[in-house]
């Protein structure tokens, strides 16, 4: 029989990534949604799925077994969100399905974090103390904290910055302003990400009751490097790139990269380094 998981951010980028390559590994997927949300993302395999609603949690539980859940909802506090909307997100509803997850006996739960330091904003505060209570509660249940680098891919939120600059290059601006883009950031590419969870699912036997893994390609590149690669793989001649031009933000990181020492014993690799990935992007979207 197989593994029936609950994932949550199922309609955002990351998790719908991640539902259509674990139902191609035959899991049993049900996903969390709001009465809002957009199921753009999801509209081609929704039939595949089940789909359960925030009102209908309870119900759910009480009438199916789930093995495991894997929370990759997030607010990051980029679109004018209230600080309130921010910690709700955060916090406070992970922390609920967290307790509902112990009281219904689910094996495991895989929260998905971020690399940033605790205190640089809201946004990585709220994960920061979100992890604090996974520890609190790790002798009731498994805990799997996934620590994500800089992840990229086609068709991701315009908010993030790969993709904000290609749609930048796309529409020929006349100019982008940046900071000096002299920090470090370890990319990875989507299917990569993905990957690493279908390999983490199938060594939970193998793991701690409460487990760090680091998820990136530990290669860094600098921001500068970046956007000058990717103008220079994309078809756009025209845009000039002014760095400097905006000042580097208090408490920013300047060298980021993932340790995979972990990921790399249960047998995953990363595939796509930047230029494959960047070109990848690039020619889907004929950019």
């Amino acid at each position: 029989m197989s593994k029936h998981l609950l994932i949550t951010g199922g309609t955002g980028y990351l998790g719908s990534n991640l539902i259509q390559y674990l139902f191609d590994k035959k899991y049993k997927i049900s996903v969390l949604v709001r009465a809002t949300s957009s199921l753009a993302r999801i509209e081609s395999f929704k039939s595949q799925i089940n789909l359960v609603f925030m009102d209908d949690l309870d119900d759910f539980f009480k009438g199916n077994k789930i093995d495991g859940i894997i929370h990759s909802a997030v607010n990051y506090g980029r679109k004018g969100e209230s600080l309130e909307d921010v910690m709700h997100s955060n916090l406070v509803f992970p922390t609920k399905l967290l307790t509902i997850a112990i009281e219904n006996k689910v094996a495991v739960f895989i929260n998905t974090d971020t690399s940033l330091p605790r205190d640089l904003n809201y946004y990585s505060l709220s994960k920061a103390q979100f992890k604090d209570w996974l520890l609190q509660l790790s002798s009731q249940i498994k805990i799997i904290n996934i620590i994500p680098e800089y992840f990229y891919g086609p068709n991701d939120d315009d908010s993030k910055f790969v993709t904000g600059v290609l749609n930048k290059l796309n529409n020929n601006v006349e100019s982008i302003d940046f900071t000096t883009g002299i920090q470090e950031r370890d990319f990875i590419y989507i299917e990569d990400v993905v990957s690493a969870y279908g390999h983490i699912l199938e060594n939970l036997d193998n793991l701690e009751n409460f487990t760090n893994i680091p998820l990136g390609t530990s290669t860094t590149i600098s921001l500068r490097h970046l956007v000058e690669l990717t103008k220079k793989l994309s078809k756009n001649k025209t845009t000039e790139l002014n760095f400097g031009k905006i000042p580097i933000r208090n408490g920013d990181v300047m060298n980021s990269k993932a340790d995979t020492t972990l990921l790399l014993s249960m047998g995953w690799k990363p595939i796509t380094d930047i230029k494959q990935g960047l070109k990848k992007i690039i020619d889907l979207q004929n950019i």
